[in-house]
């Protein structure tokens, strides 16, 4: 015994998320390094069928530069930047900074890069106490 029609209907779904960016650098670089030729990625969750321009930027460009804009072309989920590592010659340590991307009715993305320092500080000259002198 049937208690329904045959019948077919048309259903749909609307996404309500926005879609997202990933950023994808290496953890960390040193001092010198130069430009990296294609050593960062950023990254859709799927492809699309128009070019997507994503604004990049760095949160200190005295240590890492990258490209203002970099462009994934329709149909791709993903396009290469390069980075360009600079040499301040200051003695300041390792340096974590932020790598940030955004586009339109795209949620942002941030991820971080390590810098390394490449300059040795000096040797002390007479240190007080007499112990923290090297090979004492």
């Amino acid at each position: 015994m049937r208690i329904w029609t045959d019948g077919e209907a048309m259903l749909e779904v609307a996404d309500n998320d926005a879609p997202g960016l990933t950023l994808v650098v290496p953890a960390n670089v040193s001092e010198g390094n130069g430009r990296l030729t294609n050593a960062g990625q950023v990254r859709l969750a799927a492809t699309l069928d128009a070019d997507l321009t994503v604004h990049l930027s760095s949160s200190d460009e005295s240590e890492i530069v990258v490209p203002a804009i970099v462009v994934v072309l329709a149909g791709s989920d993903t396009a290469d930047f390069d980075i360009t590592v600079m040499h301040d010659g200051e003695i300041d340590g390792a340096q974590l900074l932020s790598i940030l991307a955004t586009a339109p009715q795209h949620a942002g993305a941030a991820t971080q890069i390590e810098v390394l320092d490449d300059e040795t500080p000096p040797e002390p000259y007479q240190p007080s106490p007499a112990d923290q002198r090297p090979g004492v």
